[in-house]
């Protein structure tokens, strides 16, 4: 709305003055003013979206610091951690119009030649069976989403939202399946998003160097999971 009514306010301003210094002016006189006006135009549409996308960054940084309260002050209590092996590649269902999509750009189909010939990093897996507890959440958020938990390296440090701060937070793992508790019963998660404390089984791979971890919730972490060897190594020991 700013910008348009900046665009409406602009046009009306050139309208009126270059009407004005062709009738006061001389035409060379004229067009310097045009020409600044110009400038000033392009100079001042700069601010405006500079501040609107800051306005808008500032808006999204607060809905993730809004969201990241719901585990502040939250607790992880871990039951069991077992070395798993890498699961199956997950097999890709294509539409039937993907068939049609003969008409796509060479480029396009060699840069994912490239990405499919590229070799994935070895991860290890394990499977993780954990409470969640968070803390009775102070703000309007009650409810947590388990696709926004994920684990990062125990000595990481805080993600933090602020654009300035160039501290490296680290890497986080999501996990490839999830089950959740239910009447005692480990059911895979359809919900998505809970309130309160749930028990939680999941799959996740890590690097294998990795021996402690953390959950990372936005900016909130919290828990220590200490890892077994990886499935190979496990298997030896």
């Amino acid at each position: 709305m700013i910008i348009v009514r900046f665009l409406l306010l602009a046009l009306l301003v050139f309208i009126v003055v270059t009407v004005a210094a062709f009738a006061y002016l001389q035409w060379w006189q004229a067009l310097i003013v045009i020409v600044a006006m110009i400038f000033a135009f392009f100079a001042g549409m700069k601010l405006i979206i500079r501040s609107f996308l800051s306005n808008i960054g500032k808006a999204v940084m607060a809905g993730f610091e809004l969201k990241s309260k719901v585990m502040q002050g939250a607790t992880a209590n871990v039951h069991s951690v077992e070395a798993a092996p890498e699961p199956p590649p997950r097999i890709i269902e294509q539409d039937e119009d993907d068939e049609d999509d003969d008409g796509e750009d060479d480029d396009e189909d060699e840069s994912e030649a490239n990405e499919k010939h590229e070799e994935p990093r070895p991860l290890a897996y394990y499977r993780i069976d954990v409470t969640i507890t968070p803390r009775t959440p102070d703000g309007p958020m009650k409810m947590w989403d388990v696709g926004d938990l994920c684990v990062v390296d125990a000595k990481a440090p805080p993600l933090s939202l602020t654009p300035d701060d160039e501290t490296d937070a680290g890497e986080g793992f999501h996990f490839h399946e999830v089950q959740i508790f239910e009447s005692g019963r480990a059911t895979p998660d359809e919900q998505g998003k809970y309130e309160g404390a749930q028990r939680l089984n999941v799959l996740v791979g890590v690097p294998p160097e990795l021996r402690e971890l953390k959950f990372r919730y936005y900016t909130e972490q919290f828990g220590r999971i200490i890892l077994p060897p990886p499935y190979g190594q496990a298997q030896l020991t």
